[in-house]
């Protein structure tokens, strides 16, 4: 009985560890598509260096506004305007 409680204790282990690896890499590559689609609208912009709103950008990438608050405060690659701003530019200008 030892035996058989020791296997299924590492198997649900093992799959909680699994589970857990699966929703990291699906929210990791989530936000990594997302923050491509938004660099990709600020290098279709004409000018040089533009600040584009939320909306903006939603508009232009289909990704909820929302959705595009929450990945361009967390990318490296975009900076705010100002802390209650709304206005995002890409810091990988070429």
């Amino acid at each position: 009985m030892d035996t058989k409680l020791t296997i299924g204790v590492a198997v649900v282990i093992a799959l909680g560890v699994m589970l857990a690896v699966k929703i990291y890499l699906q929210k990791w590559l989530s936000f990594k598509m997302d923050e491509s689609a938004i660099l990709k609208r600020f290098e279709d912009t004409e000018k040089k260096l533009q600040w584009l709103s939320s909306d903006d950008i939603s508009a232009g990438t289909n990704i909820p506004a929302a959705r595009v608050c929450s990945v361009c405060s967390k990318s490296q690659s975009i900076k705010q305007q100002s802390k209650d701003s709304d206005l995002w530019c890409s810091i990988l200008r070429k």
